[in-house]
């Protein structure tokens, strides 16, 4: 075999390798479990379940990060529920996942019996925190007692304050 050959082989394989790692049809949903005071929550139990299909596609147990990763998830809707003995359940729904999406969902128990609830709502366009794309506005409703308030984006994200520090103006 000569040298060129041997060139263009290695460059079939390469290009090859490429489109077979582009053909990722999976996503995962991902974050980090904390207390009220930021305190990270080990070993609460995370429960992703598909809407779409009505069934738990992952149990989890945060690390000792408080860290979860459910990888691998079929595109569809998802529900994330949160368990911690000596806080209320946390409940995120509507948690739309699209191929090689990476969905952060960061959870703030709040302490409380098991038996209540805490459910968000995200609305149809999800947060990527991978990417610059534009979130959604979050509904926030405690089941136990009934009280319901909603959270607006800024309308300075982000990006907006760190363009204020380096000088780049509004």
């Amino acid at each position: 075999m000569t040298l060129r050959s041997l060139r263009y082989a290695v460059a079939v394989v390469a290009v090859l390798a490429g489109c077979v790692a582009a053909q990722e049809i999976t996503g995962d949903i991902r974050g980090v479990v904390k207390d009220p005071s930021g305190a990270l929550v080990s070993g609460a139990t995370v429960k992703v379940n598909n809407t779409d299909r009505g069934e738990t596609i992952r149990t989890l147990t945060t690390g000792a990060d408080g860290s979860y990763v459910a990888p691998y998830l079929p595109v569809g809707r998802y529900q994330v529920q949160v368990e911690a003995p000596g806080f209320k359940t946390f409940v995120g729904t509507d948690i739309v996942l699209n191929v090689n999406d990476h969905r952060i969902v960061d959870v703030a128990l709040q302490v409380g019996n098991v038996s209540e609830t805490i459910r968000v709502e995200e609305s149809p366009v999800a947060v990527d925190l991978e990417t610059s794309e534009a979130g959604p506005i979050l509904t926030v409703a405690t089941c136990s007692p009934a009280v319901t308030f909603t959270i607006f984006p800024s309308t300075r994200g982000s990006m907006a304050s760190l363009a204020m520090r380096s000088g780049a103006g509004n």
